[in-house]
């Protein structure tokens, strides 16, 4: 009879732990895991017809690529905040070149000062990262590798003048 009681005690104690390990573990909504994928990724500025956003003043025809390296943390604090991301999930440090052609023009390289979480850390929302400027740098989420897609805005006199979806390049 006390090995049963025993027994039952055990099970109630295994239970409640079980039970509090549930409550206080992390669910996947609060997660983020949209890590930094290196690689040379290229598109369009966006174009209205595919991606239902319209905006009189854009330029479809702009091709960008976007180049993300990843770097020692050393290299990352010589670049002084310039072209740098630190990735919190993964840990680690990139450098990043963005650059964007119009036919018949000469090749724009774009520079990111300060990128920071854009979210400040809320676990609710995938990071993104937004720099001094205004700028966003968008990492690939809810994909798989091979579907990796970034997203990159860029800002000029508080007007956006590119918003390209950037994916695997050649």
């Amino acid at each position: 009879m006390r090995s049963i009681r025993t027994f039952i005690f055990g099970l109630s104690i295994v239970s409640f732990v079980f039970l509090l390990a549930s409550c206080f573990s992390i669910n996947d909504k609060g997660k983020r895991t949209n890590e930094i994928i290196p690689g040379y990724f290229e598109g369009y500025n966006f174009n209205g017809e595919e991606t239902n956003f319209e905006h009189e003043d854009y330029e479809y025809n702009i091709f960008c690529t976007l180049t993300v390296t990843e770097i020692s943390e050393t290299d990352f604090i010589g670049y002084n905040s310039i072209n740098t991301i630190y990735d919190p999930i993964g840990e680690k440090y990139y450098y990043i070149k963005f650059t964007s052609k119009k036919e018949d023009e000469d090749i724009v390289t774009y520079e990111f000062k300060n990128l920071k979480d854009a979210f400040n850390g809320d676990k609710n929302s995938p990071i993104a990262y937004c720099d001094e400027n205004n700028n966003w740098v968008i990492p690939p989420y809810d994909c798989t590798y091979n579907e990796a897609t970034y997203q990159i805005e860029i800002i000029e006199n508080n007007e956006t003048k590119i918003h390209s979806i950037l994916s695997w390049g050649n």
